[in-house]
């Protein structure tokens, strides 16, 4: 099953432009592998360089390893058995606004705490991918010292109550993806300081329903995921307020009604509707799309079936 849902979220990944469900951007970066830490023997790096991806890194983040990348920008830390991240260890660099790491080959246990992001203030964009077994919890608090970040992209993580003081020092962030979380509540004010929200992914996930007015503050979302989850009893007032979307992706869950005269009302600038795998029967789904598309002046596009050919077409739909 779970091969399947991941094959289903690469074909999302073909519909979405310009929007970091895996992880950041940082291409044309400097490259380092096999690097063993030690206290004490900072990574040295020539100055020309303003990007980094380290591969293969062992041992401990201490303090002072990345104190003498004074011009680096992005950073990236790729497949690691990093075994403890001190406090403070990672923004040394002044410049840094990008920085990525990726914990999923790394069996360790280690623990998360805002401190290894003391001094961050200057970040931009940040993506932590944990180990998909792990699944590590955050603190409450743990994005303090990221307060001015613009771009969030969580994997594997567990949070199955999601808050408002969960993210609430992240006021400036535009684009938030939430990746494999165990989430089974939200909560309708989550979102209520986040008015500069352009781009959302709750991407597997547990939830059964939605609060309501859970996007009445975000007046900028032009980007909604929502998929493969358990998603079941919408009434679709839950959507109020989405006033600029554009793409709603609500591929592979449980949803067995579809409102277009809501959905019109609601979401007036939508231009792209993805619904496949929830279990309703092909002509219904035909008949949805057909309605929905009378509904707008503009064009739209309601995917409701895989193209031709693949898994077993509308059906799909029903035999999840």
């Amino acid at each position: 099953m779970f091969i399947f849902v991941y094959f289903t979220f690469i074909v999302l990944l073909t519909r979405i432009e310009c929007f970091p469900l895996w992880g950041l951007d940082i291409d044309s970066a400097y490259e380092i592998s096999d690097f063993l830490t030690a206290a004490g023997h900072p990574l040295d790096l020539p100055q020309i360089h303003t990007k980094l991806r380290i591969k293969n890194i062992n041992g401990t983040i201490y303090k002072d390893t990345f104190s003498k990348l004074g011009k680096i920008e992005s950073l990236e830390i790729a497949s690691n058995h990093i075994n403890q991240i001190e406090a403070g260890a990672i923004c040394l660099s002044p410049t840094l606004r990008q920085f990525q790491i990726d914990f999923t080959g790394n069996d360790n246990n280690l623990s998360f705490h805002k401190n290894i992001f003391d001094n961050c203030e200057h970040l931009e964009e940040l993506a932590l991918i944990f180990n998909y077994e792990l699944k590590p919890e955050l603190d409450v608090d743990f994005f303090e010292y990221v307060s001015n970040l613009k771009t969030l992209v969580l994997r594997n993580f567990k949070i199955e109550h999601l808050t408002k003081a969960f993210i609430t020092n992240l006021k400036f962030v535009s684009s938030l993806t939430l990746f494999n979380t165990q989430m089974k509540q939200i909560d309708g004010n989550v979102f209520e300081h986040l008015n500069n929200l352009e781009k959302l992914s709750l991407n597997l996930h547990m939830l059964t329903t939605l609060p309501k007015d859970l996007f009445k503050s975000t007046p900028k979302l032009t980007t909604l995921i929502l998929a493969n989850g358990n998603l079941t009893g919408l009434n679709w007032g839950e959507f109020d307020g989405l006033t600029s979307l554009k793409s709603l992706v609500l591929t592979q869950n449980h949803i067995t009604s579809f409102d277009a005269d809501k959905i019109a009302t609601y979401m007036p600038e939508l231009e792209a509707l993805a619904v496949e795998l929830n279990p309703l029967e092909c002509k219904k789904l035909e008949s949805f799309a057909e309605e929905l598309t009378k509904k707008f002046e503009h064009p739209i596009q309601v995917t409701y079936k895989f193209d031709p050919g693949f898994y077993d077409e509308c059906k799909a739909g029903i035999e999840i």
